[in-house]
């Protein structure tokens, strides 16, 4: 039987980092007068997006979790790392700070802890695809913590709206790119995400991501990003409120209670040879 605390962790987990349920009291108030946006193209706003955008090599935070599948909720502190486009690690803890569980994620790979009852999973992405009915990978677990665009696709079809006092951006059809390794196909044919970004006008940050695969409309990941905060002169979203609607809808609520920026961190992650391995 699989074991309920690992597929719930790891439910966190892609659902954390794949990033929406408006359930903090920090939601973003519309204006309540409707105001003109300048009219600006693709690339003015990409550009002012990766202008803005967090830049670094290593990163380390703290942050509360909760996770509601519905039937359950479950509330987690954790310690995120990240070094850059390599390497995710969390540590989850309860509310006494015992680690409970330990996650890294590789371009490759999904490693995880239970020290609970002392189990191991050790596999690919095809575990965290299975629970959220999804394709995920690295690099849409990353963009969704950071709140930009994923990386390494080749846009070939994009519009620029006015939607809420925001721009949206909608990318409607991105193939895969030989850069991007992660990424899975059905046979000949890359998986094909639609995205669609609502920028701030003033900042042009990502205040809302909606994604979903082509032709799967009914299976939509959403997330909205609030409270940006300067860190070391770029911006960075400490409240991330996520939503996924598949067989069944699951909602996250992230609050970031410390983020830094390093040159160098360590990402520990050693299986001790009493642990057996799970799932």
């Amino acid at each position: 039987m699989k074991n309920r605390f690992v597929r719930r962790l790891l439910g966190v987990l892609a659902l954390f980092l794949l990033v929406f349920y408006i359930s903090s009291c920090k939601t973003s108030q519309k204006a309540t007068v409707k105001r003109t946006l300048r009219k600006h193209g693709f690339a003015y706003l990409k550009q002012k997006m990766d202008s803005s955008k967090a830049d670094f090599s290593y990163m380390t935070a703290k942050m509360n979790l909760t996770y509601d599948n519905g039937k359950s909720r479950t509330n987690l502190k954790a310690q995120l790392r990240i070094k850059k486009d390599s390497i995710i690690w969390i540590s989850f803890s309860p509310a006494m700070g015992i680690e409970v569980a330990r996650i890294a994620l590789t371009c490759d790979s999904v490693k995880f802890i239970n020290r609970l009852n002392k189990t191991y999973f050790v596999g690919d992405y095809s575990i965290l695809d299975s629970l959220i009915n999804s394709s995920v990978n690295y690099l849409i677990l990353q963009s969704m913590i950071l709140g930009t665009d994923v990386p390494y696709y080749e846009i070939y079809n994009y519009k620029v709206r006015d939607a809420d006092d925001y721009y949206l951006l909608v990318m409607e059809k991105k193939r895969k790119s030989k850069k991007d390794l992660i990424s899975k196909a059905d046979g000949d044919n890359p998986n094909i995400l639609v995205e669609k970004f609502w920028l701030d006008p003033t900042t042009f940050r990502t205040r809302k991501l909606e994604m979903h695969e082509l032709d799967k409309k009914e299976k939509k990941l959403t997330v909205y990003y609030d409270d940006y905060r300067l860190i070391d002169g770029k911006w960075f979203p400490f409240e991330l409120r996520i939503k996924i609607k598949s067989e069944k809808t699951i909602n996250i609520h992230v609050s970031y209670t410390k983020v830094r920026f390093e040159n160098r961190l360590s990402f520990p992650f050693k299986i001790s040879s009493k642990y057996q391995k799970a799932l």
